[in-house]
């Protein structure tokens, strides 16, 4: 891919998630995201005044979000 498009493609992404986190985590206060892409990983920090909404009980919202994620943009599940 040359560098164009993956500029491009990165834009298109966090425009992407950005959109659907902010449907999403509205209750929690969303402010953004940041994303780290290694070749190994991709990290996604999420930025919320109330972090404890965005976690969920026992964990169980952000398993939720991080499925979604994975089965949208084809990211393994590990």
């Amino acid at each position: 891919m040359n560098k164009k498009k993956k500029i491009v493609a990165d834009g298109v992404f966090n425009a992407e998630l950005h959109s659907f986190l902010s449907k999403a985590l509205v209750s929690a206060g969303y402010a953004g995201i940041e994303v780290r892409t290694t070749t190994a990983k991709t990290e996604i920090r999420i930025k919320a005044t109330k972090s404890v909404e965005v976690l969920g009980t026992d964990g169980r919202k952000i398993r939720e979000l991080k499925a979604l994620i994975c089965k949208r943009f084809g990211y393994k599940a590990d």
